[in-house]
């Protein structure tokens, strides 16, 4: 009678049975491979997040120091509005590049630029930009100079300066045609000189010297040269 009753025991012990060794050890590994996959998948996600923040940080501040360069050096030379009433034209000659002559303009260095605008209201405010160990600094008066870029976040490689003349000058036809000559002609009669400037920022970000940006813009000087600035009398 024992033996009868131990038969059925050993048998529900048999289907009761747990996972083998075996069994286990291809489980944790399965759950190791998905574990890591996802790791992998959640660092690369990071990392290309942070790089598209990076480049967009660095685009928009060389955006921001373009527009502010673009602002101050379309105003060169020009005058506040009662005197723009006395004369149409104003010759920037306090306008100047740092390599060559330019009109009333002396260029010593593609990286540094300077030239003076009167706002209104006040005397003519002078402006200086330049490059300076990755920051390009500004100075507005007797101010000193400034950090106009964050050297924090971005290195600036290089800071151009490039001054053209747009086109060729127009001239301005007067009442009378020039004296001494035979036969009389228009050659003293005044052009309106038309200057264009090309600005270009080459910039990396601080942290990750891969992500590299450049900035190019072509500013036109709202203030043309008239030379020279009479009709003959």
């Amino acid at each position: 009678m024992r033996l009868a009753h131990a038969r059925p025991w050993r048998a529900s012990r048999k289907l009761q049975s747990g996972l083998s060794i075996v069994e286990l050890m291809v489980g944790v590994a399965i759950g190791l491979v998905i574990v890591a996959a996802a790791s992998l998948l959640m660092t690369g996600q990071l990392v290309e997040n942070r790089r598209l923040l990076t480049e967009t940080q660095l685009q928009q501040d060389l955006r921001a120091t373009s527009d502010i360069l673009t602002r101050d050096i379309r105003r060169a030379g020009a005058l506040a509005e009662l005197n723009s009433l006395r004369m149409i034209w104003h010759p920037d000659a306090a306008l100047s590049f740092p390599a060559a002559s330019f009109s009333a303009v002396t260029i010593t260095g593609a990286s540094n630029i300077a030239f003076s605008y009167d706002p209104g209201g006040s005397p003519s405010t002078s402006f200086r930009y330049q490059l300076d160990a990755g920051t390009i600094r500004s100075l507005v008066g007797v101010s000193g100079l400034q950090e106009l870029t964050d050297n924090k976040v971005m290195v600036v490689d290089s800071l151009t300066f490039t001054k053209t003349n747009a086109g060729t000058p127009i001239r301005l036809p007067c009442a009378k045609l020039c004296s001494g000559a035979t036969p009389p002609d228009d050659s003293c009669w005044p052009t309106i000189e038309v200057r264009e400037v090309d600005v270009e920022i080459k910039a990396h970000a601080l942290r990750a010297s891969e992500v590299q940006r450049s900035m190019r813009t072509r500013v036109r000087l709202r203030n043309d040269i008239l030379n020279p600035t009479a009709c003959p009398e």
